[in-house]
């Protein structure tokens, strides 16, 4: 079984590679200091631009068996948390579906309205629309803020590498949890053990838009040029 903790990938994007993988989550708000090199002089719509071209719209499939542009129709718009699952998984993946409901509960109402979870299976070839509804009937997690995604393996495979979490093996999945204000361009890597309240107070700033800045560009090189 393998054990939860950070992944040990290297991420494909700024957003989160200028975070460390211990890094914990603020317990109280910091205080953003922009400076010229972290600040973002683009407009919403520029941003919203270059989100839509580094993310792509490649369709996926999700729980319900319908298609699902991954940026127009899955982040655009919204405060989200990205996990990878498979429904086989043993240990990793209940005990974080477990963690990332609880922290649903301590969101109140911010989930459900800015704020969604996004959980794509790294498993496409098993895990069905059906098999992923037999998962979120199994751990309660049914919502329809919830979104499960899967797809053909070669689709999976492009959107998950666009995250930088692509592993080429099932059993050695990334852990980690990617929370991103799309609008805004705020990203941030979280380790999955930190306690629910953390997590979902930081959420809170993320989507308020009150964590400090890191460089975002978004304009990168294609994932093909990363050595893994």
């Amino acid at each position: 079984m393998m054990p939860m903790r950070p992944s040990s990938i290297v991420l494909l994007f700024p957003l989160l590679l200028a975070l460390s993988a211990g890094e914990a989550a603020p317990s109280a708000k910091p205080e953003a200091k922009p400076d010229a090199k972290t600040r973002d002089d683009s407009t919403p719509a520029e941003r919203e631009a270059k989100a839509k071209r580094y993310f792509t719209d490649t369709v996926l499939t999700d729980q319900h068996g319908k298609p699902r542009r991954f940026y127009s129709d899955v982040l655009q718009g919204k405060t989200v948390v990205i996990n990878f699952i498979f429904t086989n998984c043993g240990e990793a993946c209940p005990l974080i579906t477990h963690k990332m409901a609880a922290v649903k509960n301590k969101s109140g109402e911010l989930f459900g309205k800015e704020l969604r979870f996004v959980s794509i299976s790294i498993d496409p070839e098993r895990d069905t629309p059906e098999a992923l509804r037999k998962y979120i009937r199994k751990f309660d997690v049914g919502h329809p803020e919830w979104v499960f995604l899967t797809g053909d393996k070669e689709t999976v495979m492009a959107v998950v590498k666009r995250l930088g979490a692509w592993t080429g093996s099932v059993e050695a999945h990334s852990t980690v949890l990617l929370a991103g204000n799309v609008p805004a361009a705020r990203w941030r890597k979280l380790k999955p053990d930190l306690p629910p309240e953390v997590i979902a107070e930081t959420l809170q700033l993320l989507a308020n838009n009150e964590l400090p800045a890191y460089p975002s560009r978004l304009d990168l090189p294609p994932p093909g040029g990363d050595k893994r």
